[in-house]
């Protein structure tokens, strides 16, 4: 009980078959100067501590020295959480990876000259959901697809249990099943275990840090969307489909992402929606207009012809076809505003 007499002792045994075991040294531990320590109670991580062993023969000399932690709960609080499994090389420390995926490139097209292109992530293992962005619609091979989407898994580290891989796929969503255009796997080990390295005995978490992605091309960095001034590293990935093979030819597309590993415990502090949710919510993309039906969407179907005939031009594809185009596109426009007033 504590305020009390409240001291912990740990000795060291050498361990003997025929005779009792020896005690090579001990140290002892004060429960009630941590308990009654406000700073140690309100630590989500404990402190390892590295204490000197003594026996009573030699009270004055070391005879080695323990690395260790302690960390003490109330009987109610101890009641209600699982005791960990740790490690006996070493705790294993948790730790929150948050993807942005920016924008997908040269999506190869399922509908036509177009899909309704979305992505998909999973690492490998972990135990967490595939996580989805939402739908870009109407994309065509020769335009971006747009997201700013953030996805969130988080994992322990190390886990003889995991390889550390994510694949990310490609996906066009159809009102049936799915179609798969393109998949690939990261490989993110080092990642995780460099945040593990860099963040390994740090109990403060102003002390704590992010470990990003590297961009392969040196200074290579995307404006957050939000934060004109802040910038984040990013990679560009090529994904490809097994049955057209894997060559620098057959990419069926590639994928936009910028990738940061940190402390759980940092992460709370520094809070982030999946999505595009808050906190720290990402802006919605700049899609393009999409084609719809006139009579149920007169409005929409107006911004799509007239973003169509700013992209003919902007692209210098303006031909006797495009202007043929613009011509109907003009009488489609009038044709929606008689339609309009005639509803009126």
């Amino acid at each position: 009980r504590l305020p009390g007499e409240a001291r912990l002792q740990i000795s060291l045994m050498d361990h003997n078959m025929l005779t009792p075991a020896v005690e090579i040294g001990s140290t002892v531990v004060d429960l009630e100067d941590r308990w009654f320590c406000e700073q140690f109670r309100e630590m989500l991580v404990k402190p390892i501590e590295v204490r000197d062993l003594y026996c009573k023969a030699k009270p004055d000399v070391s005879q080695g020295k323990m690395e260790m932690f302690v960390d003490i709960l109330d009987i109610p609080t101890a009641a209600e959480r699982k005791p960990e499994e740790i490690n006996i090389f070493g705790r294993r420390m948790n730790l929150e990876m948050r993807m942005v995926i920016w924008e997908t490139a040269k999506v190869a097209t399922k509908d036509g000259y177009t899909s309704d292109v979305y992505v998909s992530c999973e690492l490998l293992a972990s135990g967490e959901d595939v996580q989805k962005t939402d739908v870009h619609n109407n994309c065509k091979k020769t335009q971006p697809g747009l997201f700013n989407w953030r996805i969130i898994f988080r994992s322990r580290y190390p886990d003889k249990s995991m390889d550390y891989l994510m694949r990310m796929q490609l996906w066009d969503s159809n009102i049936t099943a799915d179609e798969s255009i393109a998949e690939g796997i990261l490989p993110l080990e080092s990642l995780f275990r460099e945040a593990y390295d860099r963040n390994l005995g740090k109990v403060m978490i102003e002390d704590m840090e992010e470990v990003w992605l590297s961009s392969r091309d040196p200074g290579a960095t995307r404006a957050d969307p939000d934060l004109p001034t802040v910038h984040h590293p990013y990679r560009w990935y090529n994904l490809h489909h097994p049955n057209q093979g894997f060559g620098p030819r057959n990419v069926q597309g590639k994928v936009c992402i910028s990738i940061v590993i940190m402390p759980r415990a940092l992460a709370r502090k520094d809070a982030a929606g999946k999505g595009r949710n808050n906190p720290q919510a990402l802006s919605e993309p700049t899609r393009p207009p999409c084609a719809v039906n006139p009579i149920m969407e007169p409005e929409k179907c107006k911004a799509y012809i007239v973003w169509s005939i700013k992209e003919a031009i902007m692209n210098r594809k303006w031909c006797i076809c495009c202007s043929c185009g613009s011509i109907f596109a003009a009488l489609a426009i009038v044709m929606i505003y008689f339609i309009q007033q005639l509803l009126k």
